[in-house]
């Protein structure tokens, strides 16, 4: 079997683990900034708020607040 091959099966045999309640998923940890600022993130992927809302899914009112 190739390296994909196995990586895929492992993790389909660790999905079933977990699901039958025997294994739990790993801990991680997402550093998430005080501020974000939301306006040189748009302007620096060089996309209207229209753009960013579609791409992102959320409303303008919220990209505005």
């Amino acid at each position: 079997m190739s390296k994909a091959g196995k990586s895929i099966r492992r993790g389909l045999e660790q999905a079933i683990q977990y699901a039958g309640g025997e294994a739990a998923i790993d801990e991680f940890r997402v550093h998430v900034p005080a501020t974000v600022d939301v306006t040189a993130i748009r302007r620096k992927l060089k996309m209207t708020q229209r753009q960013f809302v579609l791409r992102f899914g959320f409303s303008v009112e919220t990209l505005r607040h």
